[in-house]
């Protein structure tokens, strides 16, 4: 019989947590787990069922808030039959999701049983796409945008133009982009 190592949380994360507290066991995700959210936090589930693909109306899954986290600092509790994340903002408790969501990515939807505590080091953490010499789908960069999140980037930085010009119609600003997409060349003396 051959035994198979589960992974632990603390092999899974990147970037690494604050605080990873590895448990035994895991939490089996399936297609009917279910969503509960606090009040404060009733923005955040239609983005939680869309990108976990689970449903509304029971704790399997279980988001309240609690004081004493900063903006974008959490806590996720995974147990054996349920997982609860607290934050004090909404920012948090989204962190916090995508946190669950990456560990599901990464451990085929055997969730690891651990405790995690994270907030920040840093309040930038961002990426940046050049747009204006090459160019993404609007689905591509949605895409991209998602991917971002999972690894806890809180801005995007999207490069639309540079010295050669400006690619981008604008309704009412026609010239713009006929005359500024063209360069000239510069006589050097």
């Amino acid at each position: 019989m051959v035994k198979t190592h589960t992974p632990k949380a603390s092999e899974l994360l990147f970037p690494m947590p604050r605080t990873v507290e590895d448990h035994e066991g895991f939490f089996r995700f399936h297609d009917g787990i279910t969503i509960a959210v606090d009040s404060v936090f009733k923005n955040l589930l239609n983005t939680a069922t869309t990108l976990l693909q689970i449903r509304l109306g029971g704790e399997d899954i279980l988001v309240k808030q609690a004081e004493g986290f900063s903006s974008e600092g959490y806590s996720l509790s995974i147990g054996k039959t349920q997982v609860v994340i607290k934050a004090s903002e909404e920012t948090g408790a989204f962190r916090g999701l995508s946190t669950l969501r990456n560990l599901s990515y990464t451990s085929d939807h055997r969730i690891p049983c651990c405790f995690i505590e994270d907030s920040p080091s840093f309040s930038w953490r961002g990426f940046m796409i050049d747009c204006s010499r090459h160019y993404f789908s609007p689905t591509f960069l949605k895409k991209l945008i998602d991917i971002a999140s999972l690894y806890h980037l809180n801005r995007f930085h999207w490069h639309l133009s540079d010295d050669q010009g400006w690619r981008i119609p604008l309704e009412g600003w026609p010239e713009l982009e006929k005359v500024a997409s063209k360069r000239t060349l510069l006589q050097y003396t």
